[in-house]
C-alpha cells in the first residue's frame, strides 16, 4: 500500500502564531504583515487570520472576544470555537519566539505552493493541445512569484540614514575621482548620470540604422574591462557582435573584415584583440525572449558568474506574453517587468528602443535632421513613465561623423545634450575627435545645453 504524500505544514507553529496574535495587539499586527490567509494549512487557522484581518482593518484589536464574535457573524465559528482561541493563548507561553514561527510558516506555505505549481505544469503538459512556451512562461513567472509577500513598511528615518549613507559614499568617490555607478567609457555622459546604477532602467532610443546597436556596444565593451555584462541580442548572432567589437578593438573597417581584404599586419592585431580578451560577457542569441526569459537567464548568470549589467537589444523585440494585440499595453507590461527586473538583480538595465515613424515625417531622403523627442519612443508612453533614465541617439544622416546624445530623461537629475563623434568603419562612438578637441567644440553644439 502506497504511503499518503504529506501536505508540508507545521500545525504547532500556527498554533503559537494565532495565540500570539490573540495574546497581544502587537503580535496581531505583525501577523497580519507578515503573512497571508493561504500561508496557513490549517482552515481553522485560515478562518482565525480573515476574521483578524477584516478586525484590524476597521480599528478594532484582535482578540479572543473580538475574533469569536466576528466568526460568528461571518458564519465560520462553531458551539467550540471560543474554547479553542481560549487554548492557544493558554498554550503560548511566550510571544518571543513569533518571528521564527512565522518564518517556519511561510517556509511551509512556500513549500506547499511550489509543489501545485509543479503538479499544474505537469498536468498542462500532459495536454497536447496546450502551447508548451505558454506553459513554460507561466511556470516561471509562479515560481518568480513564490519570494513576492506583503511589503514591509520602512520607517522615514531609516530611509534617511539610507539616503545619508549614499550621500557619503558619492563623497567619498568623488574625492577619489570615481562614480558610484558604472562607467560608461563616455565621460561627459557619466559626469551627468554618475554612472549607470543599481536597478535602474537605462532607455536608449534611436531611429533605424541610427547606431543604438553599436552605442550599446561600445558600453559592454568598455564596462566589461572590470564587470560582468549580459547582452539580449534579439537581432544579431553573437558573431556578428563580436565583428563589431573586433573591428573597433583592431582597429580595422568593418568592411575589410568582412571583405577578407586584410594582411598579416591587420590579422596580428587581430590575433592580439582576440588575446585580450575576458571572460567578463555573456551573450544570448536566442531572438525569442520573454521578459521571463531574461530574468531567468539572468539569474543563472548572476548565480554562475556574477552579474553587474544586462542589456537588452531591443524592446520591440521581446517576445509579447500578455496584451499580444495590444501594442502600448504589452509595452507597459514590459518595460515594468524590466524595471522590476533590474531592481531583483540590483543591476542597471540598458533598453534599447525603436522611435516612432513619425520622427521621420519631415525629413528628405537620407536626411534626419529634426532631434528626436520622448514622445517618439515607438509605441507606448509607458516606456518614458517606466525608465528612470532616457537616452536620444541622433545623427543627421545615417553617414554623418556627427552625432548628438540627449538625456532626455533622468529621474535623479538633470537632463542635456552632448557631442558624439561617429567612426563607421570600426562601429566606435567617441565623445569628441581631434578636430573638435583642436577648436574645443562639440558635434552640433559649442558647449553642452540644457535639454
Amino acid at each position: 500500500m502506497e504511503e499518503l504524500e504529506l501536505i508540508p505544514q507545521d500545525i504547532e507553529a500556527e498554533r503559537s502564531v494565532i495565540g500570539a496574535a490573540l495574546l497581544r495587539p502587537e503580535c496581531a499586527f505583525e501577523v497580519l504583515s507578515s503573512l497571508q490567509k493561504d500561508d496557513f494549512s490549517s482552515i481553522v487557522h485560515m478562518h482565525v487570520y480573515e476574521a483578524m484581518e477584516k478586525l484590524a482593518k476597521e480599528g478594532i484589536t484582535p482578540d479572543i472576544v473580538t475574533v469569536n464574535s466576528r466568526l460568528e457573524a461571518l458564519h465560520l465559528a462553531t458551539p467550540g470555537t471560543i474554547e479553542y482561541l481560549s487554548g492557544l493563548t493558554v498554550e503560548t507561553i511566550t510571544t518571543k519566539n513569533i518571528k521564527s514561527h512565522i518564518d517556519i510558516i511561510r517556509e511551509k506555505s512556500k513549500r506547499r505552493r511550489l509543489k501545485e505549481i509543479c503538479a499544474r505544469a505537469i498536468s498542462e503538459t500532459s495536454d497536447p493541445e496546450n502551447d508548451i512556451d505558454g506553459i513554460a512562461n507561466g511556470l516561471c513567472n509562479a515560481i518568480y512569484d513564490l519570494d513576492r509577500r506583503k511589503s514591509d513598511v520602512k520607517p522615514l528615518k531609516t530611509a534617511y540614514q539610507e539616503a545619508y549613507a549614499e550621500i557619503v559614499e558619492a563623497v567619498e568617490a568623488k574625492k577619489e575621482g570615481k562614480l558610484l555607478g558604472i562607467q560608461t567609457g563616455f565621460p561627459r555622459l557619466d559626469k551627468r548620470l554618475a554612472g549607470l546604477k543599481k536597478g535602474e532602467l537605462i532607455v536608449i532610443g534611436a531611429r533605424s540604422s541610427m547606431g543604438k546597436t553599436s552605442f550599446a556596444m561600445n558600453i559592454a565593451d568598455h564596462v566589461k574591462k572590470d564587470h560582468k555584462v549580459l547582452y539580449f541580442s534579439l537581432e544579431m548572432v553573437p558573431s556578428q557582435l563580436a565583428l563589431r567589437l573586433m573591428a573597433g578593438d583592431a582597429k580595422i573597417s568593418m568592411q575589410d573584415l568582412r571583405t577578407g581584404d586584410i594582411g598579416g599586419k591587420e590579422i596580428a592585431r587581430l590575433g592580439t584583440a582576440i588575446q585580450s580578451v575576458n571572460g567578463n560577457m555573456f551573450i544570448s542569441d536566442n531572438f525569442r525572449q520573454s521578459t521571463t526569459d531574461i530574468m531567468a537567464l539572468s539569474q543563472k548568470v548572476r548565480r554562475e558568474h556574477g552579474l553587474d549589467l544586462v542589456i537588452i537589444d531591443y524592446l520591440q523585440l521581446i517576445t509579447r506574453t500578455e496584451f499580444k494585440d495590444n501594442e502600448v499595453q504589452a509595452l507597459d507590461a514590459i518595460t515594468r517587468q524590466l524595471k522590476v527586473i533590474a531592481g531583483e538583480l540590483e543591476v542597471p538595465v540598458i533598453l534599447l528602443s525603436q522611435l516612432s515613424r513619425e520622427a521621420d515625417k519631415g525629413n528628405k531622403g537620407g536626411q534626419r535632421g529634426r532631434v528626436p523627442e520622448l514622445s517618439e519612443l515607438r509605441g507606448s508612453g509607458a516606456i518614458e513613465q517606466n525608465a528612470d533614465v532616457v537616452l536620444l541617439l541622433h545623427k543627421q544622416s545615417r553617414d554623418s561623423t556627427e552625432a548628438k546624445l540627449i538625456v532626455a530623461k533622468q529621474r535623479n537629475g538633470a537632463t542635456g545634450i552632448m557631442g558624439l563623434h561617429w567612426n563607421g568603419e570600426t562601429t566606435r562612438f567617441t565623445e569628441e575627435d581631434s578636430v573638435h578637441r583642436y577648436y574645443g567644440k562639440t558635434p552640433f553644439d559649442k558647449q553642452e545645453v540644457e535639454y
